[in-house]
C-alpha cells in the first residue's frame, strides 16, 4: 500500500474514534471471541472461512473415526458411503445414517446420490475400472493456446501438475518448457517446447486408468532415467487376471544442489589428478568427473563399517523347507555360497511330526551343516512366516511342542558372527519346497545312502545334436547338423544350416512365392525342415514373417470376441430418450406402394411407434418425429439414430428447433441403438405371421404394434401399454367372454370405479420405479454375460490398423474378397470403445469407427 494512503486511513480512523463510533473492545486474553460470519443463504457460521475446512475435517474425523477407511471416506464436507457389494451397502448407509442422526447432523438432499457405481473424488473420477482424469479437468488443457509469455507458461505447467500422476515421464517431456524458465533465458517458444505441448494434448486424449493396490500382492517399481530427469511407475501384478495394473506415475527432475561425499580410505581423484601423465580412458574419466562438485571424506575404521565391508564379500545364503503329510515327514534345505554353488540337503524324517515341526527341523539341522562348514555369516530364508517371526523375536510360541525348538535356535545363532532371517513367498522357495517334498514321499530303506540330486539343464531337444559333437563323432562339414525324423522312415535327416539373410529369403520364397500357399508359422516351418534347411531361430522367423505378411493380414479371418466391456443406457423418466430406425427397402412392395417402416421406441416404457411410408426422406422423418412423438409424449431429451441420410438436414433442423440431443450411433454398429433394433426384428416377426398375403401387411402394421404394446417386456418385466397408461388395454375376448375385471367394471358403481382409477394412477410411478429397477437388472446380467466375452486388443494413438469391411456393396472380387482393408492410423481414441481413422496420406474419416471392426496391423 502506498504511503500516501496509509496516512489518509489513519486519519480517518482516527477521526471516527474521537467522534465515538469506532470503540476499542478488549477481551480477557484466555477467551476465544465467537466471531459470526455470515453465508450467502443467510446463516451464520460461528468461525471465519479460512479454518472453517480445518475444523470441520477434525469434527468429522472424531465422529466418524471407527468408520472411516472401511466403510465412509469423508475430505471436509464430502461424505462417501462405500462397500465392494450391493448386498452390503444397505448395512453400511444405515450404521452412517445412524451416526450423524445420533450427533444431530443434517445432509442437503440435493448434494445426495444413492446407489452409483461411479463419482467424483478429489477432482478424480472412481469407479470399478479404477482412478480416471476428470473429462473437465483434460478439457481445460485441450483447449489451452500455446503459452507464449514465461505466466502463460507456468500456467499450463500448472495445470497438468494436477494430473501428473498419469503421465508417464512428464519431467521428460515438459524439459524443453522447464529451460524457459531459467534465470537469464529468453523467453521464445520453440519447436522444442510445441513438440512437447503436442505430445502432452494427445497423450491426454486417451489417459491411463490408475487402479488402487491391493493388499497382499507384491509391488512393482519402473524406473527410467534420463541426463535430466527420473521417471518412475508403481505397478502390481494380479495373477487372477495376468494383467499388470499401473498405480502410479513419477517424474523429477535431476537436482545437483547437494553435494556429493565421496567416502573412501584414500582420495582417489586427488591420485587421479595429480598423475603426470593421463591415458586416454582416465583422461576421459576425469573430463567426466568435473561436472560433479565432489567433497572427499576420509573414512573411519568403525566395527560396523568392517562388518558390511565383510558380508558384501563373504555371505552365504540358505532356504529351508518342511513337509508333513500323510505318507510321512521330510525336510529340504539348500545353502548357497558366496560364488554361487549350491549345496542342496534332503533328509528324511522318521518320526511324526507337525508341519510346525518339520520347519523347525529344516532350519536347525540347516544352521548345523552351515556350522560344519565353518560358516560365520549367513542369511536364511523361509517361506514360513511362523518360524521366521518367531527366530526374530516378533512373535511369541504359544506351543509347547515348538518351544525347545526354538531354544535349540538359540543356542545355535550363537555361534554365527552374523545372523538374518528373511521371509520369502514360496513361490521363491521352490527348491528347498521340492527337497522336502521328495523326502517325505519316497522310503528310503535302511542303509541306503543317497548321493545329491545332480540337476542340468539342457537347451535343445535329445533328437538333436549340437555341430561340435556331431563334427566330432561323424567327421562331417559343420555347415551340417543331424535331426531325428518320426515323419520320416529314415532315422534321421541332414539339415543344412544357413545364416539369418539366406533364411529370410527361403522362408519369403515358400510362404508367398509361385508355389507359396501363405500357410501359418508352425507349418512353414516344418516345410523348412523338410526340405533339408534349419537354423537356431527358424520358428521365431517364420511366426515373425507370417505376422507381417500383408495378404494374410488383409485375408485373415474376422474377429467377433469384444474388445470393449458393453455399456447399457437407460432413459431417467418415460419419453426422454428415444430410438429411431428404419425397416425396408421391403420386397415385394404394400399394395398401396409402401417399402419403407420408420420404427421408434421409448427407452423407458418400451412403447413403440410405427409408421409406413412409398419414399421416406429427412422431410418425412421429421414429420413422424413431430406427429408421432413431440406432439403425443412431449419434447423428449435425446434421440439415438445411425448414420443415415433420411437422419440429416431436415431432421437435423427439427431436433435443433426443439434443442433435442442428437446422438448417432458409430457405422455398422447397431449395437449402439440395440433397442429399437429389438423392437424392428419383433414388429418384423408380428407382420410375418400375422399377414394373409405378403401385399398387405401394412394393412396388420397397427395390429402389430397393438400386440407388441400388450405384451410382457423381458426388461421392464410390464407392459409398455401399462407403464404408459397406468393399466392394462381391453382386449376383443374380454369383451366377447367376460374377464373379471370387465365383470366388475359393470357390477361396482361409477363413485368406485373412478376411485379404483385414481388410485391405479397414484401407483403408477411404483409401477414405473419397478419397472426401471426391472430394467437395470436386466442391463447388469446382460453386460455380465457380455464381459466374459471381452478380450482386449490393445489398440493405441498411432498405430496401424486393418478395417473391417462390412458394406453391402457389389465387390467384382466376389469370393475372394478380402476381409480387411487398410492399414490406416488411429489418430484418437475415445472412452466407448470408437477410434478417428486417417489414411496414409493423412485425409481423415468422416465418421468413428468402433474398436470391434479394428484389428493391429504389423509392418
Amino acid at each position: 500500500m502506498k504511503p500516501e494512503w496509509t496516512l489518509k486511513i489513519k486519519e480517518e480512523v482516527e477521526k471516527q474514534y474521537n467522534a465515538g463510533f469506532l470503540k476499542v473492545v478488549n477481551y480477557p486474553e484466555w477467551l476465544a471471541n465467537v466471531v459470526p460470519v455470515p453465508k450467502k443463504d443467510g446463516k451464520v457460521m460461528p468461525f471465519g472461512l479460512k479454518n472453517a475446512g480445518a475444523t470441520y475435517q477434525r469434527a468429522a474425523t472424531t465422529l466418524l473415526h471407527d468408520m472411516i477407511h472401511k466403510e465412509v471416506e469423508v475430505y471436509v464436507d464430502d461424505m462417501i458411503v462405500k462397500s465392494k457389494e450391493r448386498q452390503g451397502h444397505t448395512t453400511s448407509l444405515r450404521k452412517f445414517f445412524e451416526r450423524i442422526r445420533h450427533y444431530k447432523l443434517r445432509l442437503n438432499p440435493k448434494k445426495c446420490m444413492f446407489g452409483v457405481t461411479s463419482g467424483k473424488l478429489l477432482g478424480f473420477i472412481v469407479s470399478q475400472r479404477g482412478i480416471e482424469v476428470d473429462p473437465d479437468k483434460i478439457k481445460a488443457i485441450l483447449e489451452m493456446k500455446e503459452p507464449r509469455t514465461e505466466k502463460e507458461i507456468r500456467g499450463f505447467l500448472g495445470r497438468i501438475q494436477y494430473i501428473s500422476r498419469f503421465i508417464a515421464q512428464l519431467t521428460t517431456i515438459c524439459e524443453p518448457m522447464f529451460k524457459l524458465l531459467k534465470k537469464d533465458v529468453p523467453v521464445k517458444w520453440n519447436n522444442q517446447c510445441q513438440v512437447a505441448f503436442d505430445r502432452i494434448k494427445n497423450y491426454l486424449l486417451n489417459p491411463p486408468i490408475l487402479m488402487p493396490p491391493l493388499q497382499d500382492k507384491p509391488l512393482l517399481l519402473y524406473l527410467s532415467t534420463t541426463d535430466t530427469a527420473m521417471g518412475a511407475l508403481l505397478a502390481q501384478y494380479i495373477e487372477e487376471s495376468r494383467k499388470e495394473n499401473a498405480i502410479y506415475y513419477l517424474s523429477k527432475k535431476n537436482d545437483r544442489s547437494f553435494p556429493v561425499l565421496l567416502l573412501a580410505r584414500l582420495d582417489p581423484l586427488k591420485y587421479l589428478l595429480e598423475k603426470p601423465i593421463q591415458d586416454g580412458k582416465t583422461a576421459k574419466w576425469i573430463i567426466l568427473l568435473t561436472e560433479f562438485d565432489i567433497t572427499y571424506v576420509t573414512q573411519k575404521s568403525i566395527k560396523g563399517g568392517a562388518i558390511a565391508e565383510h558380508l558384501a564379500q563373504f555371505m552365504w545364503k540358505m532356504y529351508f523347507d518342511g513337509a508333513s503329510n500323510r505318507h510321512g515327514s521330510g525336510i529340504g534345505i539348500l545353502l548357497v555360497s558366496p560364488t554361487d554353488s549350491h549345496i542342496p540337503i534332503s533328509i528324511k524324517l522318521q518320526f511324526s511330526t507337525t508341519n510346525n515341526m518339520a520347519e523347525y527341523e529344516a532350519c536347525i539341522l540347516g544352521l548345523e551343516a552351515a556350522i560344519s562348514l565353518g560358516i560365520k555369516v549367513l542369511e536364511v530364508y523361509g517361506d514360513s512366516a511362523l518360524i521366521i517371526r518367531q527366530a526374530q523375536k516378533k512373535w511369541k510360541v504359544k506351543e509347547e511342542k515348538l518351544q525347545p525348538y526354538l531354544e535349540k535356535l538359540d543356542m545355535l545363532t550363537e555361534q554365527f558372527d552374523n545372523l538374518e532371517f528373511q521371509y520369502i513367498p514360496r513361490n521363491q522357495n521352490q527348491f528347498a519346497d521340492a527337497l522336502a517334498t521328495l523326502a517325505s514321499m519316497i522310503d528310503i530303506p535302511s542303509g541306503v545312502n543317497l548321493k545329491p540330486l545332480m540337476i542340468e539343464q539342457r537347451e535343445q531337444p535329445a533328437y538333436c545334436c549340437t555341430l561340435e559333437t556331431f563334427t566330432e563323432e561323424e567327421n562331417i562339414c559343420t555347415s551340417y547338423a543331424v535331426k531325428s525324423s518320426t515323419e520320416d522312415p529314415m532315422k534321421g535327416c541332414i539339415c543344412c544350416v544357413l545364416q539369418e539373410r539366406e533364411g529370410e529369403q527361403i522362408i519369403e520364397d515358400i510362404h508367398e512365392g509361385a508355389y507359396g500357399p501363405h500357410m501359418n508359422a508352425h507349418m512353414l516351418s516344418r516345410k523348412i525342415l523338410r526340405l533339408g534347411y534349419y537354423w537356431t531361430t527358424m520358428e521365431a522367423d517364420c511366426a515373425a514373417h507370417v505376422r507381417r505378411c500383408h495378404k494374410c493380414q488383409i485375408h485373415g479371418n474376422l474377429k467377433h470376441m469384444p474388445p470393449m466391456p458393453l455399456y447399457s443406457m437407460s432413459s431417467p423418466w418415460p419419453f426422454a430418450t428415444w430410438g429411431i430406425d428404419i425397416i425396408g427397402k421391403i420386397v415385394p412392395k404394400a399394395s398401396n406402394g409402401h417399402e419403407f417402416i420408420l420404427v421408434a421406441i421409448d427407452y423407458f416404457t418400451k412403447w413403440v411407434e410405427a409408421a409406413s411410408f412409398k419414399i421416406l426422406n429427412s422431410k418425412k422423418v421429421a414429420q413422424f418425429i413431430r406427429t408421432n412423438i413431440i406432439c403425443r409424449y412431449g419434447v423428449p431429451h435425446e434421440v439415438i439414430s445411425d448414420n443415415g441420410s433420411h437422419f440429416r438436414d431436415e431432421t437435423e433442423k427439427l431436433l435443433h428447433e426443439y434443442k433435442i440431443k442428437h446422438h448417432k450411433s458409430s457405422p455398422y454398429r447397431p449395437q449402439t441403438n440395440g433397442a429399437v433394433e429389438a423392437a424392428n426384428k419383433n414388429v418384423e416377426m408380428i407382420l410375418r405371421k400375422n399377414a394373409e398375403k405378403h401385399r398387405n401387411w401394412h394393412e396388420r402394421l397397427p395390429y402389430a404394434l397393438w400386440g407388441y404394446r400388450t405384451s410382457i417386456r423381458t426388461a421392464t418385466g410390464a407392459t409398455p401399454y401399462s407403464l404408459v397408461y397406468g393399466m392394462e388395454a381391453v382386449l376383443p375376448i374380454e369383451l366377447e367372454i367376460q374377464s373379471l375385471r370387465v365383470v366388475m367394471e359393470e357390477e361396482i358403481p361409477e363413485t368406485e370405479w373412478l376411485q379404483e382409477r385414481y388410485n391405479q394412477l397414484n401407483m403408477m410411478e411404483e409401477k414405473r420405479l419397478r419397472a426401471l429397477y426391472n430394467t437395470q437388472g436386466y442391463q447388469r446380467r446382460a453386460m455380465r454375460a457380455f464381459n466374459k466375452k471381452v478380450k482386449p486388443r490393445n489398440i493405441k494413438i498411432g498405430d496401424m490398423v486393418l478395417k473391417e469391411i462390412r458394406a453391402p456393396v457389389h465387390d467384382p472380387r466376389g469370393k475372394f474378397k478380402p476381409n480387411w482393408s487398410g492399414p490406416f492410423i488411429v489418430k484418437e481414441i475415445y472412452s466407448g470403445g470408437a477410434a478417428r481413422l486417417i489414411d496414409i496420406d493423412g485425409n481423415p474419416f468422416t465418421e468413428p469407427t468402433n474398436l470391434d471392426q479394428l484389428k493391429k496391423y504389423f509392418v
